[in-house]
């Protein structure tokens, strides 16, 4: 019987010991993540349990800290302590809408009665997202005495028991995204 061996031609062998090199040198390379994660005051999170479409809206003066978040980043969604303190939610931000821009047609934004919010706020910057994990259930806690309703994590991040990078990862591995 005659066994048929693959011959390697000559470029693949000059080029076995570069890329084992090259995954070896990757393999030793940091991980750099360029989400950046942004914690999101939600209140006591009725609405945002309640919402109909893929948004959370905020009042106008935050609109400043939402022109800083970039498609991709990953919003994380929390309730305050008096409404137990943790993380209810996490996204994927696709872009916000103001409904001043849109003021005979709503295209990209909705009422408060079509999302099916109570409360009649002001809530006319619309921040979108995709890929929502409800994440309440992680019981992932978070304590932070601060006024402002978007926060970059990274500066809070010793202020949440846990980290929001593995539960993220944890949630896109294990759970499957919220469907409106």
């Amino acid at each position: 019987m005659h066994v048929i061996t693959k011959q390697r031609r000559p470029y693949q062998r000059k080029l076995k010991p570069v890329l084992s090199e090259l995954a070896v040198t990757l393999k030793d390379l940091p991980c750099v993540n360029y989400q950046k994660f942004w914690i999101i005051r939600v209140g006591d999170g009725i609405n945002f349990n309640n919402s109909n479409f893929p948004f959370w809206g905020s009042k106008r003066r935050v609109k400043s800290n939402v022109k800083k978040i970039n498609v991709g980043d990953i919003l994380c969604f929390i309730t305050p302590k008096l409404y137990g303190g943790k993380v209810i939610g996490m996204a994927t931000y696709t872009g916000f809408y103001d409904r001043n821009d849109e003021p005979l047609l709503s295209i990209n934004t909705k009422s408060n009665e079509d999302q099916n919010w109570v409360g009649g706020g002001l809530w006319d910057i619309q921040m979108h997202y995709s890929n929502l994990y409800i994440t309440e259930k992680e019981n992932i806690f978070v304590s932070i005495a601060h006024s402002a309703a978007i926060l970059e994590y990274e500066k809070y991040k010793h202020k949440v028991k846990g980290s929001l990078y593995d539960l993220h990862k944890q949630c896109m591995l294990n759970s499957t995204p919220k469907i409106f």
